[in-house]
């Protein structure tokens, strides 16, 4: 098993073979890959590219791009379906979320958001979701209709977060909480808020 991690502050993705941990490989993809994501199968690997404002599909098992695709302004985290055939792609410089279609290999809806952050995958192919650092919020995409379903209210401005595979609970980190916050998904709101203890001090030894 494989485990690809990218250099942001570079212009490549280091490839790490899981059991030995050792690197075994390194792509490069362009300066400031800021994202990764890859279908199920594992056979594409896409990376979102700040400094060329694309998206790029690498095949893992020869290492090479077999595909660019252009975007609508600088990307941030992406997220792919199960089945590789949508990839979320925030755009931090355009207030959007482009939606890509592997498929026909360009980008097929542009949806507006407010900061956009982090795309995520609850496992399914038909849902995508996409922070809003600027609305306080996480927003569901139906993929079938390509277009918002639902907006979860998150209290404050989310950061990394997680959904259940039932997606009925949704878990994120927000800014300047030490902790994270608990959303009920089919009711949009927040149901429970965790403080964890506060952190040691930075310059602790």
């Amino acid at each position: 098993m494989l485990l690809y991690v990218d250099n942001s502050l570079g212009d490549d993705i280091t490839v790490i073979d899981l059991a030995t941990l050792n690197v075994v490989g390194t792509i490069k993809v362009g300066n400031q890959p800021h994202a990764l994501c890859a279908p199920a199968d594992g056979r594409r690997l896409f990376t979102s590219i700040e400094s060329e404002k694309n998206l790029k599909t690498i095949d893992t098992i020869t290492g090479k791009i077999i595909e660019t695709i252009p975007l609508t302004g600088k990307p941030n985290e992406c997220a792919v379906t199960p089945d590789g055939h949508y990839v979320g792609v925030p755009i931090r410089d355009g207030d959007d979320v482009d939606i890509v279609d592997t498929i026909l290999k360009k980008v097929v809806k542009v949806l507006p958001v407010k900061e956009p952050h982090n795309c995520f995958n609850p496992g399914n192919n038909s849902d995508m979701y996409v922070s809003s650092m600027g609305s306080n919020e996480i927003d569901i995409i139906d993929l079938r209709k390509i277009d918002y379903s639902a907006r979860i209210p998150t209290g404050g401005i989310p950061r990394p977060y997680a959904v259940s595979n039932d997606e009925k609970s949704l878990y994120s980190a927000l800014t300047n909480l030490h902790g994270f916050v608990i959303a009920d998904i089919p009711g949009r709101k927040v149901i429970e808020r965790v403080e964890l203890p506060p952190a040691p001090p930075l310059n602790c030894p």
